[in-house]
């Protein structure tokens, strides 16, 4: 039969770090210091002014040209920049033209995707109580 020390031990790495799914239920209500009713109302009050409140961290505001010019940060960009310089120098207008537009459009997209992207989760945390 197993003891109590040895679920202890069981239930941590050599880095102290706890294997919680390993430990008793009654175990973990007495680490957490809690029950199975839950806080009270001064402990969940102490424990937040203790750890903070349990929010996701909010975003702070990007400037809207330097999100834009975030989507030109890839190495396939690069290539694709080196390409139609070397188009360019060539005297191939069309090629070049192309290969910019193909990548302003892209940039563009992104943009419009992330833009998207960050208010559908702005959405989902204002729903979150």
């Amino acid at each position: 039969m197993k003891t109590k020390e040895d679920i202890m031990e069981k239930s941590s790495n050599s880095t102290g770090q706890v294997h919680w799914h390993s430990l008793p239920v009654d175990e973990i209500y007495r680490r957490l210091d809690t029950s199975p009713e839950g806080l009270t109302d001064k402990s969940a009050e102490e424990r937040s002014l203790k750890y903070g409140w349990n929010k996701l961290p909010e975003k702070s505001g990007v400037n809207p040209v330097m999100k834009f010019l975030k989507h030109f940060d890839n190495l396939l960009i690069y290539i694709l920049l080196i390409a139609a310089v070397i188009t360019a120098l060539m005297g191939n207008w069309l090629v070049t033209g192309v290969i910019f537009g193909v990548e302003l459009i892209n940039a563009v997209i992104g943009y419009i995707q992330e833009n998207k992207a960050e208010r559908a989760i702005r959405g989902i945390s204002n729903m979150l109580p």
